[in-house]
């Protein structure tokens, strides 16, 4: 990857942590900074003894010490590393959260997190607001948005080829909460209605046999292709030679395939979870519905189904929404905001307070 994006591999720093003996002669390990980083309460002896290696070796590394601020992409991450690496070097920290990740959270690490980051980036205002109810405070939370390669979908401005029946997609893992069942079980009751289409689902994931059964049952195994795993080039393929999306997942944190498909300009309609709310305006650039409505999924399908003109509309004002909002250039735009704004404070800066974690509330591993 660091090839393919062209990065000098003299700017890379790798450091395998399982890997690190659980004892090494580093002075470092001995600091108090060292045992907080090692966050024995939390992980327990053998482990502490491990994450205090870990730590002391990175230190040891010259390029460590150029850092001027730490961005980590997950909470485990930031929780693990990101946050015990920032105070042990005294520059800021900011993390992403996404989807899945909260839930398996305990609140006290939520609030470790919060206290000790100096700014928490959320993908969706719905997201930052359960984030805000569970640890009680808004502070140093802000929303930036997932970001769109939007060249990968320029095939998708070439008009879609006449066809008898529609192309309708889903990309998702194939577990419980993305609902594909629903798409399934609408799809069944538009074929009876004489709708002719061809449905892909796109995705791999435990619930695969069990949706290929009720394909079965359903009588529509001429008309549903479960590809898998597929790579990159074959999903983007998919998805710009694609009618509608149909996303009914009930959780999403942002959406990045409702987001895709809008940048390949494909109708959506979408089950309004968390992130697709900030995605998709209802009716102007697709259709929400509630979760688990498979009434009002199977309307919002026949509707674009019979409206090619209603389609293009709603590909063509979804493609400028993405462009606008969630474009790589507007979302990394705002994440220098963020990160110029914390730079200029951080040489010198006083140490950022000590603020343990609530043990009484995690058990020891």
């Amino acid at each position: 990857m660091a090839d393919r994006w062209g990065l000098k591999g003299d700017g890379i720093v790798y450091l395998d942590a399982p890997a690190c003996p659980l004892w090494s002669p580093g002075l470092r390990r001995y600091t108090c900074a060292g045992r907080e980083a090692a966050m024995r309460s939390f992980f327990g002896r053998v482990l502490a003894e491990r994450r205090k290696t870990f730590f002391s070796k990175l230190l040891r590394l010259p390029r460590i010490r150029e850092i001027d601020l730490i961005h980590a992409h997950f909470m485990g991450w930031a929780f693990e590393v990101a946050v015990p690496l920032g105070r042990l070097l005294n520059i800021p920290v900011t993390l992403t959260v996404h989807n899945g990740e909260m839930p398996k959270r305990r609140e006290s690490e939520l609030v470790y997190l919060q206290r000790n980051a100096t700014r928490i980036v959320h993908v969706s205002r719905a997201y930052l607001r359960i984030w805000a109810e569970r640890t009680g405070s808004s502070d140093r939370l802000t929303v930036v948005p997932n970001g769109i390669d939007l060249s990968e979908f320029q095939t998708g401005f070439v008009p879609r080829e006449p066809r008898k029946g529609l192309k309708i997609i889903s990309i998702a893992r194939l577990v419980p909460e993305k609902r594909v069942a629903d798409a399934l079980v609408a799809l069944a009751r538009l074929r009876r209605q004489g709708l002719e289409f061809e449905y892909v689902a796109v995705g791999e994931g435990p619930e695969r046999a069990a949706l290929e059964l009720l394909t079965r049952q359903l009588g529509l195994g001429d008309r549903v292709a479960f590809l898998g795993a597929v790579p990159r080039e074959a999903v983007v393929r998919e998805l710009c030679t694609s009618d509608i999306l149909v996303h009914p997942s009930e959780t999403e944190s942002f959406g990045m395939a409702v987001a895709e498909a809008m940048a390949a300009q494909v109708a959506v309609v979408v089950a309004r979870s968390a992130g697709p709310r900030d995605i998709v305006d209802h009716g102007v650039t697709g259709f929400l519905y509630e979760p688990g409505d498979i009434e009002a999924l199977a309307l919002y399908v026949q509707l674009l189904a019979r409206d090619p003109a209603l389609r293009r509309r709603f590909g063509e004002l979804a493609y400028a929404r993405v462009l606008e909002r969630f474009s790589w250039d507007v979302h990394m735009s705002q994440m220098l905001d963020i990160w110029h704004d914390l730079l200029p404070a951080a040489p010198g800066a006083a140490a950022v307070p000590d603020i343990p974690l609530d043990t009484g509330r995690i058990q020891t591993s």
